[in-house]
């Protein structure tokens, strides 16, 4: 379900969302010689239906999400965790920070990434304060633990956002796409960025689904060193089958 992710040794990482020796799905690695092998396997126990990418940090740790967890059965409210390597060849988990469908943090985690800081950043695609998904950063308190903070809640014009995953640029600015809401309802590209007393500005950089320019924009955006930002949408455009965009500042 979700895009792959070159290690640095050059073997390719992702996730399963069903299937694997628990059948709730599995982490993998695929070596140059095109070999697979299963890393990390959900039972319910340990998490269910991953489908976000997995993000090296700063540690060499693995770190990604699950929908589900332990506290909501099949599926529930998600997980974000790491893996860390051992000497045996297994991984081990820890858990980060497990996401409450009563609270205002969101829902269904996907996919993170970091600062230099080693602060990290990610998405959740529903609930929150609006209930339709938030922006959060996740700063360790240096003893495992980690502080989180929503720096942005969507929702409150559209109740079925969608929000696709972050990237980050070198001034430390936010970048993202919604499927859903914007001006015309067909999603829109957002930036958000940090400001004086910890807070976070958010600004919509475009609105799709006017004209040719497509509608719905899935998967993440791309910049180049310009700053220029690049992602494609699902419908929309001179086809109706979607398009590429390039977003110039």
């Amino acid at each position: 379900m979700a895009p792959l992710t070159l290690g640095s040794e050059g073997n390719i990482y992702g996730t399963t969302l069903h299937g694997g020796s628990g059948g709730w799905g599995t982490l993998f690695e695929i070596d140059g010689a095109g070999q697979e092998k299963v890393i990390f396997a959900f039972d319910k126990t340990n998490g269910s239906y991953p489908d976000s990418p997995i993000t090296f940090g700063p540690d060499g740790d693995i770190y990604t999400s699950s929908m589900g967890g332990p506290g909501n059965r099949n599926f529930g409210y998600g997980w974000l965790f790491k893996l860390t390597p051992e000497a045996n060849g297994t991984w081990s988990q820890t858990i980060i920070d497990e996401f409450l469908h009563h609270h205002a943090d969101g829902e269904g985690p996907g996919g993170v990434i970091f600062d230099p800081q080693g602060n990290m950043y990610g998405v959740t695609g529903s609930g929150g304060k609006y209930g339709g998904g938030t922006v959060f950063e996740l700063t360790s308190n240096g003893d495992g633990t980690w502080t989180e903070t929503i720096l942005h809640s969507f929702g409150n014009l559209h109740p079925n956002v969608g929000v696709n995953g972050l990237i980050r640029d070198k001034d430390g600015n936010l970048y993202g796409t919604t499927y859903a809401d914007g001006l015309y309802d067909a999603g829109c590209a957002f930036e958000l960025s940090p400001k004086e007393g910890g807070r976070w500005e958010y600004t919509v950089l475009h609105n799709f689904g006017h004209g040719e320019d497509g509608s719905n924009p899935t998967g993440d955006l791309v910049m180049d060193a310009a700053g220029n930002l690049y992602g494609t949408t699902l419908s929309g455009g001179t086809y109706r089958e979607g398009t590429a965009f390039e977003i110039i500042p």
